[in-house]
């Protein structure tokens, strides 16, 4: 009878070691999903192959037109600024519009305006994606 109830006391042991091993799993899973990610966008520079042919004999400045609101929600667990989103925007147009040898200034007369309309991001098991819907508005000699 003795050994009888040792080894149940050994799988009772082992069955509590388990569900507080679990419990703590899940508190830790349910941690990690309940909080809120910012993101920031980094620039994702054009190559030259894919890059429209742009010219222009004027000086363009590029304007971020975004109001500045904070955080918007973006997708279950993601946050982000849209005046953020446009000055990496900038960034990359600056780029784009550089390497076809627009002069980019601060003080043009032609300004090239750039806001978001909307952002999403969509969580796939390991991956994730960012679509960005973005204004642009350019002044009539630059179409």
């Amino acid at each position: 009878m003795l050994e009888r109830t040792s080894a149940t006391t050994e799988q009772i042991k082992k069955f509590f070691r388990k569900g507080i091993y679990f419990f703590l799993e899940i508190g830790i899973l349910l941690m990690v999903s309940a909080c809120a990610y910012h993101m920031v966008p980094a620039p994702c520079y054009i190559q030259d192959g894919e890059l429209a042919k742009v010219t222009t004999e004027h000086r363009v400045s590029l304007v971020n037109d975004q109001p500045r609101t904070g955080e918007k929600e973006l997708g279950v667990h993601w946050n982000g600024d849209f005046n953020q989103f446009a000055d990496t925007a900038i960034i990359v147009l600056k780029d784009a519009l550089g390497k076809n040898d627009v002069i980019i200034i601060n003080d043009a007369d032609k300004l090239i305006k750039l806001s978001v309309n909307s952002a999403s991001v969509n969580m796939e098991f390991w991956d994730f994606r960012a679509d960005i819907s973005l204004k642009v508005e350019t002044a009539i000699a630059l179409r």
